[in-house]
């Protein structure tokens, strides 16, 4: 079964939302863990769905890149936060 190319941008972007929400819940509340791992579980599902309708081609493909960017914010905090949940820092 095909799903739809606005379905999948609409699931992309309910991901990233989910993703960008886990991020501040984290930053919060100094939970890093649990919230970080929401947030990059909701990151993955968001890319999948992103890389699905860019593979497809067509000016969605635009769109879904959109959608994406914000994934790079999600991506620089795991970065900056590792050393602390590994209690290097």
């Amino acid at each position: 079964m095909r799903v739809s190319t606005g379905m999948l941008l609409f699931l992309g972007a309910l991901a990233m939302l989910v993703a960008l929400i886990a991020q501040n819940i984290s930053l919060a509340s100094e939970g890093y863990w649990g919230a970080l791992a929401v947030s990059t579980a909701a990151l993955a599902a968001a890319a999948g769905c992103c890389w699905t309708v860019v593979r497809r081609g067509g000016p969605a493909k635009w769109v879904a890149a959109a959608i994406a960017l914000p994934g790079a914010l999600v991506v620089s905090d795991w970065l900056r936060r590792l050393p602390y949940m590994l209690g290097l820092g």
